[in-house]
């Protein structure tokens, strides 16, 4: 692996450093780059996240608003490079899914801290539906049968590789996404869980327990607030 190319659908915020780990690949010589797709396939966080953004003018950091600047970007990565996609199996994520495959770049997704299946357990049959009928739109029911076709029918690659924090996922994650027989799941703990091993000893905000819900994106959270058909 020569190259990490992180596909990332929404804004670039400063804490996408410490999630991804880059002071770390940078520390052990790993080249990376990161690719801004959202103008292409989440407007609306293109629209409204301003803040909090990393430095764009940073050599390594790319904001792609046509395809063919994602095409570019993407052709000159070049032998051994890997890319890793922030986003799921959509409709609108099949024609970076074809460019992959067209430049013959392996690709797999990274979760970590992940609540996607815990949310979306908690939220019932009744309520999606009325999620579903409240939000419905041409695109969205485009999207909803597409998700529902088989998966070789799309004409690109499975992902190589899952990376998350929690084995019990992996069930749904292969509904989520494009795998097969040959995806590799890596389990891993978080980069969180290191950093409160790191703190374990200060003092507590305190005395009582309690439980802190840290989430960067808030409010913007469209994946949990509104579950795809």
């Amino acid at each position: 692996m020569k190259k990490i190319c992180f596909l990332i659908d929404t804004p670039i915020l400063k804490s996408y450093r410490s999630y991804y780990a880059l002071d770390a690949l940078a520390e052990n010589g790993i080249d990376y780059i990161l690719v801004d797709t959202s103008p292409l396939i989440n407007k609306m966080a293109h629209l409204n996240v301003k803040k909090d953004l990393i430095d764009y003018n940073r050599e390594n950091v790319y904001l792609c608003k046509n395809w063919k600047e994602l095409g570019k970007v993407l052709s000159q990565l070049g032998q051994g490079a890997v890319a890793i996609d922030s986003g799921s199996y959509e409709l609108g994520h099949l024609r970076v899914y074809r460019y992959l495959k067209k430049y013959r770049i392996p690709y797999g997704y990274m979760i970590l801290n992940s609540c996607y299946e815990t949310a979306a357990q908690l939220v019932d049959t009744k309520t999606k539906i009325k999620n579903f009928i409240k939000t419905i739109n041409p695109k969205k029911i485009l999207n909803s049968i597409f998700v529902r076709l088989p998966r070789k029918w799309s004409g690109i690659d499975p992902a190589s590789f899952v990376i998350s924090n929690a084995a019990t996922e992996i069930d749904g994650f292969k509904k989520r996404f494009y795998c097969n027989s040959v995806t590799k799941f890596l389990i891993v703990h978080s980069n969180a869980y290191e950093e409160a091993l790191e703190h374990r000893t200060d003092k507590r905000l305190i005395n009582e327990k309690y439980c802190v819900w840290i989430d960067s994106y808030v409010p913007y959270h469209p994946d949990l607030s509104d579950p795809r058909g």
